[in-house]
């Protein structure tokens, strides 16, 4: 089911986004962030490199991505399973580079990261949008990320739209505020925390 609400623009192009209730739910896949354990950081970028649109570019998409993440360079035949959970996110985010997208979703990337390596985490996303160009969508709780990497953000609240805007707008908002489990009272900026944004 398509609806005006659920049709959005990126790079000039119509995405349509199909409501939560209509969709089966999907099992299936690696949990965590989602490295193929048993291979190693370079087999785990060659098979974002299978992608149609990344084959013809793939000799210059290992180098381009070894240069960007030089620890996975170092770690190049390291079993993935055996990385650092922020390797493993580093991999994860660098495998997807390698299929030359205009398009990268992230799923709560902060997910397990300690502080360093959050912080190592915005600067990865600042590269990718502002040197790459490439359009980031993600779903994040950690708000001094989204602080740091977002131009816009929605908050949702239970699949409701609460707000959008620039982070301080929608930290700001009345009905974001409201949707809070302490309510008002409590600092708009803890808004990630309990799973509003």
């Amino acid at each position: 089911r398509f609806t005006q609400s659920n049709k959005y623009r990126i790079q000039g192009q119509r995405w349509y986004v199909l409501q939560a209730l209509d969709q089966p739910a999907a099992t299936g896949g690696y949990e965590g962030r989602q490295v193929f354990p048993t291979l190693s950081v370079e087999e785990n970028l060659l098979v974002g490199a299978m992608v149609p649109r990344a084959r013809r570019h793939s000799d210059e998409a290992l180098p381009q991505v070894y240069e960007m993440f030089p620890r996975l360079r170092e770690r190049h035949s390291q079993l993935a399973g055996t990385l650092s959970g922020g390797e493993q996110q580093m991999l994860a985010i660098a495998r997807a580079m390698v299929g030359k997208p205009k398009l990268i979703l992230l799923d709560e990337p902060s997910s397990g990261l300690n502080v360093e390596e959050t912080e190592d985490m915005a600067y990865w996303i600042d590269d990718i949008k502002n040197l790459l160009g490439i359009t980031v969508l993600m779903v994040e709780h950690d708000m001094s990320l989204v602080n740091r990497v977002s131009d816009r953000v929605l908050a949702l609240n239970y699949g409701k739209v609460l707000a959008t805007g620039t982070p301080a707008e929608v930290q700001a908002h009345p009905d974001v505020v409201a949707a809070l489990p302490m309510g008002p009272s409590l600092d708009p900026s803890l808004v990630a925390e309990n799973g509003v944004a």
